[in-house]
């Protein structure tokens, strides 16, 4: 590919280049407009939500280990509305903050890993309280685990 840099009007450029003149005279009358950015629709929100198909197959596809199933436990029998701050979950557990952390990260490789999961999408719903996380329940992960599609 040759580059050329040209200053000069649009008439000295047609003169200059004749084999150009068609193309330059095409976008300068007939400009390409904008493109609009794509948004997501309803329908692409929607799938990224976590199904209870990709929770079943999130808490059957391998054992957890004994903090994260303590973790899950303390999840369940926690309020759904509130959930529960790391440190919560680290005393009800009775382990540290930062095995609490540990085994998130586990949790987040886990849901990456497991089939049909959203991409977008983390292990648990989540929210910074300023100085350490609050942990919710997946609202289809609940649901199967309340109707004993899953055991722990």
């Amino acid at each position: 590919m040759k580059f050329v840099k040209f200053e000069g009007t649009v008439e000295e450029l047609q003169a200059a280049y004749p084999f150009l003149t068609e193309a330059v005279t095409e976008n300068l009358e007939n400009p390409v407009p904008p493109q609009p950015i794509p948004t997501p629709s309803t329908e692409l929100i929607k799938r990224s939500e976590v199904t209870e198909a990709a929770a079943e197959l999130f808490l059957k596809r391998r054992p957890f280990p004994k903090n994260q199933v303590a973790i899950l436990k303390a999840l369940l029998n926690a309020n759904e509305d509130q959930g529960l701050k790391s440190s919560e979950l680290a005393t009800s557990i009775g382990c540290t903050v930062t095995e609490v952390q540990g085994s998130m990260r586990a949790f987040g490789k886990r849901a990456a890993h497991t089939e049909g999961w959203p991409v977008e999408r983390k292990a648990f719903k989540s929210k910074w309280l300023g100085s350490e996380m609050l942990y919710r329940l997946h609202p289809a992960m609940r649901t199967v685990l309340m109707d004993g599609r899953a055991s722990l």
